[in-house]
This record gives structure tokens, C-alpha cells and sequence, in this order.
């Protein structure tokens, strides 16, 4: 009976035993599992990129204004909080320019974000060069954009009403003219009378200084006259008649030219291509043109143009069409030298 008695409780405390054991595994588990992503972590795209900024001794705002990239976006890659940073393709774009910027491989960083957040790109989708956050376009610029729109369309239409409003005024010049002509014709009784009754004959006849000499000018003029426009004019008096105004032309409207750009320098896009103009202190512009779009280079010495195809683009400088581009070479092209040769 005693013996019974022990073989149950030792029993009972082997399975005790092993529940424990069996508890201890699965804590042990659950640690491992907690630990792993912590261990990731070390790889991560925004540990590599911190840690190499913090070996060269460079600051964020400083980067911040050199790549034209918010500063919290740059503090959100760096502790892999990717959810703050502009969805794909533009995210991508500022981690490509981060990663140039500390001389890192930035096609390797790119694969290595893509893999860490599972980024499956949609087929036909162009994947962006380095981008700045002057690519991602804004609501203050589009509100310009339309308020700009709406002045120019009023000016045009204040325009064009006060072109119509002034046009009638040249026929009343006209009217003014003939009403000279009547008013220098009409102090000499002899070509009004003829259209008038015979007692505003008379009266004109005693006014004037020879009487006779006006009774056979009007019997003479009479029957030649048809209208009264023939006995007025030259061939009585020719040098008191003004001849009719004629209705001055329309103003034209001659459009403005435009304005040459300081630099001389007019990239203009014939197919979807990158650029990127930059000098040794500051980049201008690094995103995706369409065709059809045009670029000015700023002015000032040490540009430096870079393009994704060669045969996307034609650079004009001073209004004449210039190769700048070699075989093998369509990267960090120095301008000066063509802009040099320009305008010698």
C-alpha cells in the first residue's frame, strides 16, 4: 500500500516536472522570437545610413539643405519609421539621394529598403534617379498655380471689352470731320443755300457784300450740283474743306518675346528622362521630365548636368543647338566650357 502510495506521488511529481520543462520552452521560444527583430535591426537601410553619417562627422539640417529633403524625413529613414516618409516611388528617391550623398551604394541600399519592407513595384513603372522633395508637388503650389491661371483669363477678357468699347469711336471722328466741312461751308450763303428754301436765299444774299455776284454763282452751280456733297467740297473751295478722316486700324496686340535666360542654357525634353543640375554648393534639380517640359540652368559658374538618356534631351545655349555629351559620358558634364565657347 505504501509502496503504491510513493509510485503515484513520484509520478505526479516526474509530470510536474515536465510541465515545467515544457513552460521553460516556450518562454525561452517567445524570447528568441522577440529577440530576432531587435538583431535585424542592425541591418536595417536606416542604421546604415545613420551610423555612416555619424562616422563622417555630418550633421542632419546640413544634409537636409544640401538635398532640398525635409528633416524629418531623413530622421524617419534613419529609424527605419518608413511610414512617414512619402509613399513609393518618391521614398525610395529620397533614400537613393541619401545614400549617394554619404557615398554608399545607393542600388544596394535601394534592394535592401525594398527587401526590408516587402515592396512589390507594379509592372510599367519607372523606378525614380536620386529624388529631392521638390519633385513631390504641393497644394500652395497648385492654389498659385490656379489663382495665376484666373488672373491672367480676367486681364485678357478686361482686355479685349476695352478694344471693343473703344473701336466706335473712329466713326464718330468721321462724323466730327463732316461736321467741319458744314461748319466751313456754311458762312457762305452760296453752296448751303442751294439746298434750302428761297427766303434763307435772300437773307444770305443781303449779308454778303455783292448781291449780284451771288445770284449767278448759285445759277451757275445749280445745275451741276446732283448731291450735296459734290457742291461742298473741293471745286468750289478747295482750301477751306478738310478732307474725311478714315477710321484709324485697330490697335494690334504684339505678344511679348520672351525673355533669354541669364545662364543661356535651355534643356528641353524630348522623351521621359532624369536630370540633374547641381554646382559644388547646391543641387537645383534632380527629378523625371516629360517630353515637352523645358529646364533653364540658373546662372552662375560651375554647373554640372547630369541625364539619365542622352537622346531624351537637347541642350540649347544661346538659342543655338549644342552637343555636349561624348559616347561614353552623360554624367557630371562641366558647362562652362560650352557656355565659354558660346558666347566667344
Amino acid at each position: 500500500m505504501k509502496k503504491e502510495k510513493a509510485n503515484s506521488e513520484e509520478k505526479e511529481v516526474k509530470e510536474a516536472k515536465e510541465v515545467k520543462a515544457q513552460k521553460n520552452a516556450e518562454t525561452a521560444s517567445s524570447k528568441a522570437a522577440d529577440k530576432a527583430p531587435a538583431e535585424k535591426n542592425v541591418t536595417k537601410v536606416g542604421s546604415l545610413l545613420k551610423e555612416m553619417r555619424i562616422q563622417k562627422g555630418l550633421k542632419l539640417p546640413d544634409i537636409a539643405k544640401k538635398l532640398c529633403i525635409r528633416r524629418i524625413y531623413l530622421e524617419a529613414i534613419e529609424e527605419s519609421n518608413y511610414a512617414e516618409i512619402p509613399e513609393f516611388p518618391y521614398g525610395i528617391g529620397f533614400i537613393r539621394s541619401y545614400a549617394d550623398f554619404l557615398g554608399l551604394n545607393s542600388s544596394n541600399i535601394v534592394e535592401l529598403y525594398k527587401e526590408e519592407t516587402n515592396i512589390q513595384p507594379e509592372k510599367d513603372i519607372f523606378v525614380l534617379e536620386p529624388q529631392t522633395e521638390a519633385t513631390v508637388p504641393g497644394k500652395k503650389y497648385l492654389l498659385v498655380s490656379l489663382a495665376a491661371m484666373i488672373v491672367i483669363y480676367f486681364g485678357w477678357y478686361a482686355y479685349n471689352n476695352h478694344t471693343v468699347e473703344e473701336t466706335p469711336a473712329y466713326p464718330e471722328a468721321s462724323v466730327s470731320s463732316a461736321g467741319q466741312v458744314e461748319d466751313a461751308v456754311n458762312p457762305l450763303p452760296l453752296v448751303v443755300e442751294d439746298y434750302s428754301s428761297p427766303a434763307e436765299v435772300s437773307d444770305g444774299a443781303d449779308s454778303s457784300a455783292e448781291p449780284i455776284a451771288v445770284i449767278d454763282t448759285t445759277a451757275e452751280a445749280e445745275p451741276a450740283t446732283t448731291t450735296p456733297q459734290v457742291v461742298v467740297t473741293n471745286e468750289s473751295f478747295p482750301g477751306t474743306v478738310e478732307p474725311k478722316a478714315e477710321p484709324a486700324p485697330a490697335p494690334e496686340v504684339v505678344a511679348e518675346a520672351p525673355k533669354p535666360a541669364k545662364s543661356g542654357v535651355v534643356i528641353n525634353v524630348k522623351k521621359e528622362t532624369w536630370i540633374e543640375v547641381k554646382d559644388d554648393s547646391k543641387l537645383y534639380i534632380s527629378k523625371v521630365l516629360q517630353p515637352g517640359d523645358t529646364y533653364t540652368v540658373p546662372q552662375g559658374p560651375g554647373m554640372i548636368l547630369s541625364v539619365g538618356k542622352m537622346d531624351g534631351v537637347d541642350i540649347y545655349i544661346n538659342g543655338a543647338l549644342t552637343n555636349v555629351f561624348t559616347a561614353n559620358r552623360k554624367m557630371n558634364i562641366a558647362l562652362d566650357k560650352f557656355i565659354s565657347a558660346a558666347n566667344h
